[in-house]
């Protein structure tokens, strides 16, 4: 093999893929290295993220981390479809409890996305922050995704209790003249609306248990 020129060692590589694609049972992760020793990057990563799935399958989450990271280095998608793994590569890592990591992913997963996306993976990217004790980055995380929904959270315990009051009252007015919760699916209502909804519903969770509601 060290006698091999690099020229036909890449075409080696590139007739074992074949070959091992050719099999009634594809082994993913094998075809991915032989791909990318070939130099084709772009199937490697295909065959890269076929094998995470394969790897999450098994709950084998760590190695499917590792795959999937050598799909989003090898990958030559557009940036819609890098984001789309980085987000499946955060996703593994919160399935395996490593929030630090899935964290990081989610804030790369964000960088460069629309605005609602965005604020959606920011949204995630808090909720493993602050589950991680990292309070001051999580809290600050979510004071972004608050203020890019269009929503702001209370200075204070005693301006979130009178606020609460206030909206309890609305609520009992709007009731006594007939007001009605309507069950809806998701699909049925705006995407700003639902995004409002779950950053609130992560800001309850985050600022109650940390008092970190304050700036």
């Amino acid at each position: 093999m060290a006698q091999l020129s690099a020229g036909k060692l890449r075409a080696n590589h590139a007739q074992l893929a074949l070959a091992l694609e050719a099999e009634t049972e594809v082994d993913a992760e094998a075809v991915a290295g032989h791909l990318f020793s070939a130099g084709d990057r772009a199937r490697a990563a295909h065959y890269a993220e076929r094998a995470a799935e394969e790897a999450i399958a098994k709950l084998a989450f760590d190695h499917a981390a590792r795959l999937l990271r050598m799909a989003i280095d090898n990958t030559q998608a557009s940036p819609e479809e890098v984001r789309r793994l980085r987000t499946r590569l955060a996703t593994v890592f919160e399935w395996a409890g490593l929030g630090d990591e899935a964290a990081r992913a989610y804030v790369e997963a964000a960088a460069g996305a629309p605005p609602l996306q965005r604020a959606e993976l920011e949204r995630a990217a808090s909720i493993e922050l602050l589950a991680s004790g990292r309070i001051v980055e999580g809290t600050a995380v979510l004071h972004r995704v608050l203020g890019a929904v269009g929503l702001s959270a209370p200075g204070s315990v005693l301006n979130a209790v009178y606020w609460l009051i206030v909206y309890r009252v609305r609520l009992a007015l709007r009731s006594r003249a007939g007001f009605r919760f309507e069950s809806r699916a998701p699909d049925a209502i705006a995407r700003l609306d639902r995004a409002r909804v779950d950053s609130v519903f992560s800001a309850a969770i985050g600022f109650a248990f940390t008092n970190a509601g304050r700036r």
